[in-house]
């Protein structure tokens, strides 16, 4: 089976089918169905596009390593298509290349097992790690199930010298021309198939510098929200403020009106007043389809987005989009769902938190555990989280509606009810289920954790507010899955 797209003529040529490289980028990606190694069960799906080829195993069956656009890497045997030859670039004058690779138990070992290279000529991919790890003690801190700089590590040769990289300190050296009109802006980045979450290595400077220009400045309108506050304010940004490059691109192929996001890019930089030295300010631009843009300007610890949703959750025919977000300070993080109205470019951003997760190395942290995803099987969709406490040994759940640029919170008479299909003591196990099971009922299923006689476990389930409404679904795919069983969860008040 092939994956990837048509390209612009329509054609795809015999190199395209039958050579694929590693260094070469398959320019869509998304719905590819990846392993944790060659050979093995599928346990996820990349939903992003596109994705870089690391590495190919021949062994037995030839499969290919996948590295996408959101950080989310894996195997396929699937036969990729419309490709694009690129090379890679280093970001920096000078390059820390590892001797070791994440495979070799000296990969973290001291210093002395760097090697420092100015590179004067090509980066040559040769290959990657099939263990991951990340490339700072900050991103040690986001849980790894949603790290996207837990990745495999490339080997590399620079000028005659061989050793090993993150992804991202490097970047992709697209071959693409931009088209002479640069005014349209999501046009000429439409050409490299970004779709969904974007992050290093996949911005070059040119992308960069593009996407640049939607950087918030001095004179446009903006919501903006300090640390302390609890709500947005709506003002004129004043500040010369100096951003960063762009972190991060999300582009959202399917929009279907002019005033409905279309993209975010988001920005940091550092704030010429802040309340802590270690706060900075995350600057968000919202595009339409025809490109207006709205800005919002959120100071916050360092951040990450790690997952999204669009949806429609108030069905006006706008759809929302729900950020995932982690805050890394010190020794810790907490998370929150970000919730952006969908008549943001319209009227102006309306921004809604739900708090997720938390956990801290301090004595006496309480560790929260949280999942969310969004029930659209429901007269209005709800944004159902639950929470496990390590702590406490609890579940606890509750739901929130989303009306008018407010959310709501569900409040329920009596506890809510769980109906689970499989349970796993590993996130890999429970993701191998979740494939297997989704295929088999043909509907999505969220992945959560729950205490069960006080042992922490991986499940996956849904959740109703009804004990009837959960007999009435768990009826309905009795014949098709074993060992179902209902379990009752506090409400979480």
């Amino acid at each position: 089976m092939l994956i990837g797209i048509e390209n612009e003529t329509g054609a795809v040529s015999q190199r395209d089918i039958l050579t694929p490289n590693i260094g070469d980028v398959v320019l869509d990606s998304s719905n590819v169905e990846i392993s944790d190694k060659p050979n093995s069960t599928y346990l996820n799906r990349i939903v992003s596009s596109p994705a870089l080829i690391i590495d190919i195993n021949k062994e037995k069956d030839i499969w290919y390593h996948l590295l996408a656009v959101d950080g989310l890497s894996g195997w396929t045997d699937k036969i990729p298509f419309n490709l694009q030859t690129v090379n890679l670039k280093n970001k920096k004058d000078i390059l820390r290349l590892r001797k070791f690779s994440p495979d070799d138990p000296n990969f973290i070992s001291p210093d002395f097992n760097f090697l420092e290279v100015k590179p004067t000529g090509q980066i040559k991919l040769l290959g990657a790690s099939q263990n991951k790890s990340v490339a700072s003690i900050e991103q040690y801190m986001i849980p790894f199930r949603k790290n996207p700089f837990n990745i495999p590590w490339l080997k590399v040769e620079i000028d005659g010298i061989y050793g090993w990289i993150s992804p991202y300190d490097v970047c992709i050296n697209w071959k693409i021309k931009f088209f002479e009109n640069q005014q349209n802006i999501l046009k000429n980045i439409d050409q490299f198939g970004f779709k969904g979450l974007v992050r290093a290595p996949f911005f070059d400077e040119p992308i960069s510098k593009l996407l640049y220009r939607y950087k918030p400045h001095k004179g446009v309108n903006v919501t903006y929200k300090k640390i302390e506050d609890k709500d947005f304010k709506k003002l004129k940004w004043q500040s010369e403020q100096h951003w960063e490059n762009p972190e991060l691109l999300l582009r959202m192929n399917n929009a279907k009106i002019f005033n409905e996001i279309s993209a975010i890019i988001m920005f940091s930089a550092f704030p010429t007043n802040a309340k802590f030295p270690s706060l900075i300010l995350n600057g968000f631009a919202f595009i339409s389809l025809n490109e207006k843009v709205v800005y919002a300007i959120v100071e916050s610890y360092k951040s990450y987005v790690v997952d999204f949703l669009q949806t429609d959750l108030d069905d006006d025919g706008f759809p929302e989009v729900l950020l995932e977000i982690i805050y890394v300070y010190g020794d810790g993080y907490y998370s929150e769902l970000m919730v952006i109205g969908g008549r943001s470019i319209a009227d102006y951003p309306k921004i809604q938190y739900i708090g997720l997760g938390n956990d801290c190395g301090e004595t006496g942290c309480v560790n929260n555990q949280r999942f969310w995803w969004v029930d659209g099987n429901t007269p209005k969709p709800k944004i159902w989280r639950i929470t496990s406490s390590q702590k406490y040994k609890i579940n606890q759940a509750i739901s929130y509606y989303y009306r008018d640029g407010v959310i709501y919170a569900e409040n329920p008479k009596d506890d809510q009810h769980s109906v689970i299909l499989a349970e796993a003591n590993s996130y890999v196990e429970i993701q191998q289920k979740k494939m297997a099971l989704e295929k088999k009922i043909n509907q999505k299923l969220p992945i959560f954790t729950i205490f069960k006689n006080g042992l922490k476990k991986f499940v996956i389930g849904k959740l109703f507010e009804k004990i009837d409404e959960a007999n009435i679904w768990k009826k309905s795919i009795d014949s098709k899955v074993n060992n179902i069983y209902l379990m009752k969860i506090n409400y979480d008040k």
